[in-house]
Order: C-alpha cells, then sequence, then structure tokens
C-alpha cells in the first residue's frame, strides 16, 4: 500500500522534480558567469556581480520556498505553480486547513518572481541601452513595456477579481515577451551592424567574433520568451493535463533568470 500511494503521488511532485534539476542546472550556469566576470574585471563588472547574485538569491529562496510548501501541506501541489495563472477559473491555491504559513509563502514566491521578471528585463533594456551607445531613444519602446510590466504585475499581487487578474497577467506575459524580443533583436541587430561596418576596415575574419555574440544574444534572448510562450500554448489546449502546465511553468522560474546573461556586453561596451 505505501508504495502505491507514493507512485499515485508522483505526478504531484514531478514539477518540483523539474524545479530543482533545472535550478541545478542553472547554479553551474551561475558559477562559470562569476568566473568569467571575476576573470575580466572590466569597469562594470561589480553592476553585473550584483545583478546575477540578486537574481541567484531569489532564484534559490523560490525552490527552498516550493520544498517549504511541498513539506508543510505533505504534497508538492501543482498550486505552487499556480500562482500566476491565466486559467478560467482561477485555480484554487489553498485548502481550507491549510496553515497561514502556506499562504505568506505562496504571496513570497509571487513577489520573488516577480522581481526576477523586473531585474532581468531591466538587465535586457540596459545591455541594449549601452550596445546602442547610451541613446536612449533606442530603448524608448523597452521602457514603455517595462513600465507595462511593472504596473501589471503590482495588480497582479493584489487581491482582485478572478477576470482583473487574468487582464493584469495577460498585459504582463505580452508586456516580457516583447520586451524580450525586441531587447534581443535590437542588441543583436546592433551588433551585426557593428561587425559589418568593422569588417570593411579590418577584414572579414574579424567579422567572426561579433557573430558568435551575435547568436548568443539571440539565443539567450529568445529562451525566456520561448518557454513563455510554449506554457500560453498549453494553457489553450483544454485537455493538457495540470501537472504538464505545471512542468512547464517550473522550468520558466528559472529559466527567467538564466537568458539575459549580462556577460555578452562587454565585447562592444568597452
Amino acid at each position: 500500500m505505501p508504495s502505491q500511494l507514493h507512485r499515485s503521488n508522483f505526478p504531484q511532485y514531478f514539477p518540483l522534480v523539474i524545479d530543482s534539476l533545472v535550478y541545478g542546472i542553472y547554479s553551474v550556469l551561475f558559477y562559470q558567469s562569476v568566473q568569467v566576470l571575476l576573470s575580466r574585471r572590466t569597469s562594470s563588472y561589480k553592476l553585473h556581480l550584483g545583478w546575477m547574485t540578486a537574481l541567484f538569491l531569489l532564484s534559490t529562496i523560490h525552490i527552498a520556498l516550493s520544498y517549504a510548501w511541498a513539506f508543510i501541506t505533505d504534497t508538492a501541489d501543482t498550486a505552487i505553480y499556480e500562482l500566476f495563472s491565466l486559467k478560467n477559473p482561477l485555480p484554487v491555491l489553498y485548502l481550507p486547513d491549510d496553515p497561514i504559513s502556506v499562504h505568506r509563502i505562496g504571496f513570497v514566491l509571487k513577489l520573488g518572481y516577480s522581481l526576477e521578471n523586473a531585474i532581468a528585463d531591466f538587465i535586457i533594456i540596459h545591455r541594449c541601452y549601452v550596445i546602442w551607445g547610451y541613446e536612449w531613444r533606442a530603448v524608448a519602446l523597452l521602457i514603455v513595456a517595462y513600465i507595462f510590466t511593472c504596473v501589471s504585475v503590482v495588480l497582479g499581487m493584489l487581491p482582485l477579481s478572478g477576470a482583473s487578474e487574468r487582464t493584469a497577467m495577460a498585459i504582463c506575459i505580452g508586456s516580457v515577451l516583447f520586451t524580450n524580443v525586441l531587447g534581443a533583436g535590437l542588441t543583436a541587430g546592433r551588433i551585426w551592424w557593428i561587425s559589418r561596418t568593422a569588417a570593411s576596415y579590418l577584414g572579414r575574419r574579424s567579422r567572426r567574433k561579433y557573430l558568435d555574440l551575435t547568436a548568443i544574444i539571440i539565443e539567450s534572448g529568445l529562451m525566456y520568451p520561448a518557454a513563455l510562450a510554449l506554457v500560453i500554448i498549453v494553457y489553450l489546449i483544454p485537455s493538457t493535463p495540470a501537472v504538464s502546465v505545471s512542468i512547464c511553468l517550473a522550468a520558466c522560474y528559472h529559466i527567467v533568470v538564466c537568458s539575459p546573461n549580462p556577460n555578452f556586453i562587454h565585447p562592444i561596451a568597452r
């Protein structure tokens, strides 16, 4: 009987398992990024190191609180990954007999994920701003989208009605997608143009480094939007099991802090 119970509860724990695996991968990437920053010691390395450390701490707090939620309720319920949802009606996050500590954990998880998105999008905008020669007009649309993201996140944290909360969530997802895709496009496009100009003076061989950098910017910049798009597609399929949605969301919690890697600013910004 215990083994049957364990097998029956495994799907509930699977999103937490995926969450843990992605966090482990992110931890390795964080360590490598810190090594790169400390070895280069550029003029702004302390700023980038501070951003990355803040994102890593928020990600660590998220995984710790997720395990705390699972331990307190004796199950890794998918509600951990449904704090932000587009479902209609909204999912039930807390059971009547859940202690107040679970409600507090839920609030901190929502706040942490919101801060992760805010910091990650700010890094993307700042990177684009630097590469475009500190020209604010190049990032004007990104700033507007960032304001929409921040406002919708604040509204999503408030105890609104189901329809209002879903609207705030939809605006937040749309503005985040816009910021990431446009930010990656503007950054990669600027680097491509610089490489094209440099090649006419330094030869085509010098362009290879810039083209590699462009590919890295596009790949890292589109990683999180692709994950969010997958979540939206899964949401739109009514027959999709809830655990599948939760698995996608579990990955997004850490992909958001993996994609805006600021190390790739340095070859252009120096």
